[in-house]
């Protein structure tokens, strides 16, 4: 038998479409299976994808976390803390509280300030002697307990424009905040040029400012804190004292603090990251 004798087979014989029913219906299965693996590869691409812009952004913005909430540290601009005086942000000892200005007396500005009698200076002697050493541990002792120096009362508090880092002034509290209260502060241990970053920060829903300091501010800052150990210190903000914390009331011994300053005040959101954009 020759090939031409063979009997034409289904697929070989004539149709007048062109194609055959069963050639039609392998033709539409490869077409189909053709999509299938164009929509796989199509699906396996995208999934690559993803996953590669997802690990592209965890590099770029870090993994998510749940914890406490902070705008990135503000670096402060070359120049811009040598405008700031030192009534605008400093940190100054808290010699002692004085009481309101009085509006019957004599009011000398250019006189200096006298120095705080015993009875009142706010030393860490004096601190540990009225709350006791176990009270320090609680670091919240209430400053405005301790009596006010009378010597102070012929005394307004210090303008800003005669506020200097290196003097004695009376400044109020917060804006606000118990009228009655006005601290004699002595000369500023740390200022805004010794500030290299500033962190508003919420932490356990209470928003502070932390800074990290350049290295002569740290080392002026242990200083201070050294100084003021187990006593107060006073935050200086606008020329006014925004808070006066007791200095590591919680160690036995004073230990470096490493550049780190916090601080706390009570401040709203707005206010702690104005103060950090600031600083």
């Amino acid at each position: 038998m020759t090939i031409s004798e063979l009997s034409p087979t289904r697929s070989h014989a004539y149709d007048p479409a062109g194609l055959d029913t069963i050639s039609t219906q392998l033709l539409f299965k490869e077409a189909r299976q053709r999509r299938r693996r164009r929509w796989l590869i199509s699906s396996i691409v995208t999934v690559i994808g993803l996953l590669v812009l997802g690990a592209l952004a965890g590099v770029a913005f870090g993994p998510a976390t749940v914890g406490p909430v902070a705008s990135p540290a503000t670096p402060r601009p070359p120049g811009s803390a040598a405008t700031l005086t030192a009534s605008e942000f400093s940190v100054r000892p808290v010699l002692c509280l004085a009481p309101p200005a009085s509006t019957d007396a004599p009011l000398n500005l250019s006189a200096p300030l006298p120095a705080c009698t015993a009875a009142s200076a706010l030393t860490a002697g004096n601190v540990g002697a009225r709350f006791g050493p176990s009270s320090l541990g609680r670091s919240s002792q209430n400053i405005a307990s301790f009596p006010p120096d009378p010597q102070f009362a012929s005394i307004p508090s210090t303008p800003s424009t005669r506020d200097r880092s290196t003097t004695t002034v009376i400044l109020p509290g917060p804006a606000g905040a118990n009228t009655s209260v006005r601290y004699v502060l002595g000369p500023a241990g740390v200022t805004a040029t010794d500030v290299r970053a500033a962190t508003a920060q919420l932490v356990l829903g209470t928003w502070q400012v932390d800074l990290s300091l350049t290295t002569s501010g740290s080392a002026r800052w242990d200083t201070l804190a050294h100084q003021q150990f187990h006593a107060y210190l006073g935050i200086v903000v606008d020329n006014r004292v925004i808070s006066a914390p007791i200095d590591e009331p919680t160690d036995s011994t004073f230990t470096s603090l490493s550049g780190r300053l916090e601080i706390v005040a009570g401040l709203t959101e707005r206010q702690a990251k104005a103060l950090a954009a600031t600083l």
